[in-house]
């Protein structure tokens, strides 16, 4: 059975060389080689540090001689620990912005490191080893080095750049850095810096429309802790930013669960979007009240946008009563004059997809209501649309013809009166 500390290394430790490291700590810590187990997590602890600082753009408080100089240092491979401990115990914040509390805890397990490495007859328990592993788990992300997240920012607008950067590149692992890029307190300001640099971004390119929500929900998905708190609270407080993501990514609901919020969002946003991707979404996971079902999949079937589902999205929504209100919306439009007029006009092509899915399911019920509709004396400029489509669809191939023909006969009517004029 997997500690806690193994399921948070394989969330959170991303670098090979210290997964490694942790990896055998974890062993030696199951078989009570205790001193060893610290030894090795307190090298990969400093790893992780030197790492982050050789990654990092020279901060602006650091002249560059001296970030030259550090670089080699961290470099050595007999250097580097030394180097990366004494930059955490600088009482500046040219660095690293550490409290005092976070220093003395570096130097006790540097000590107890020392215990470990030189044989030393203070006693190191497995207590040890897990509270180590604690303190690591609880801050290691406070170990941002200083401008780390201005410099993410610039990686960010170089991802989105396609001179730097294929389109359709995955921005997950940019999005993995921002725990140790950016503080707790910056968080928020880093937050509204990348909603507003991905706005000149989208307003730049063609094909980034959706990319921003896109980012957004990676946050949502990768970020945990008071991080990902502080994004969910950044969405909420931005209704545009929710309409974006309720377009192309409605899955991020699912972190909220807010039934005023997903009510609001699929009362004024359904028209701009494909509602079955939506639709499917919100009712695989329960995020539409059971009372408020059917008048969601009212809204949804009025507010299509000729949008063509998927068919596991049309499949999943029929048991909801989706395709009984299209069959509704058809029966009015074809009965009644003006009614519907809208809907038909904005939805010619998911019009004739559903006469199609209608003829390969052998829905005699829509068969047989345009065919009985026609020998009304009503007629209007829908009415006249949906025959137009009709047609198209029965002259699309002869097995429809031949199931339209079947059921003219049942209804004892002319095909030809339909196929001749339009």
């Amino acid at each position: 059975m997997k500690t806690n500390f193994e399921i948070w290394l394989e969330d959170n430790i991303h670098y090979s060389n210290v997964l490694s490291l942790l990896n055998e700590a974890v062993i030696c810590y199951k078989v009570s080689a205790n001193k060893a187990a610290l030894l090795l997590s307190y090298m990969a602890f400093i790893d992780i540090i030197r790492r982050r600082l050789l990654e990092a753009k020279k901060p602006d408080k650091i002249i560059e001689g001296e970030w030259i100089q550090k670089r080699k240092l961290l470099l050595d491979d007999d250097a580097a620990e030394k180097e990366v401990f004494d930059i955490l115990n600088r009482a500046d914040d040219k660095y690293f912005k550490l409290n005092d509390s976070i220093r003395v805890q570096i130097r006790y397990w540097k000590d107890r490191r020392n215990d470990c490495a030189h044989l030393k007859s203070n006693p190191i328990d497995s207590v040890h080893v897990e509270s180590f592993w604690l303190f690591l788990m609880n801050n290691i992300n406070k170990f941002t080095v200083i401008d780390s997240g201005k410099d993410l920012l610039n990686k960010i607008n170089r991802h989105f750049d396609e001179t730097y950067t294929p389109m359709g590149t995955d921005i997950a692992p940019l999005i993995s850095e921002i725990p140790y890029s950016v503080e707790i307190a910056d968080f928020p300001e880093f937050l509204q810096s990348l909603y507003s640099n991905m706005q000149t971004i989208i307003e730049d390119s063609w094909f980034a429309f959706d990319e921003r929500a896109k980012t957004f929900n990676c946050m949502l998905s990768k970020l945990e802790g008071e991080h990902n708190e502080i994004t969910k609270k950044f969405i909420y407080n931005n209704n545009e930013l929710q309409k974006e993501l309720f377009e192309y990514c409605p899955e991020f609901l699912t972190y909220f669960k807010d039934s005023s919020m997903v009510r609001e969002l699929w009362k004024t946003t359904l028209k701009k979007v494909n509602t079955f991707k939506i639709a499917s979404v919100l009712l695989r996971n329960s995020l539409v009240e059971v009372d408020q079902i059917k008048e969601f999949i009212n809204d949804c079937a009025y507010m299509n946008a000729d949008a063509i589902p998927k068919d596991e999205d049309f499949k999943f929504l029929i048991p909801y009563g989706f395709q009984d209100k299209i069959d509704d919306f058809l029966e009015t439009a074809l009965t009644k004059i003006t009614s519907l007029e809208w809907w038909v006009k904005e939805n010619q092509k998911f019009i004739k997809f559903y006469i199609k899915y209608s003829f390969n399911m052998k829905n005699a019920k829509i068969i047989d209501l345009f065919i009985n509709g026609y020998s009304n004396t009503i007629s209007d400029e829908k009415i006249d649309i949906l025959y137009r489509l009709f047609s198209e669809v029965i002259n699309d191939n002869n097995i429809n013809l031949e199931y339209a023909k079947e059921r003219a006969l049942a209804n004892k009517f002319d095909i030809d009166d339909i196929l001749f004029i339009y």
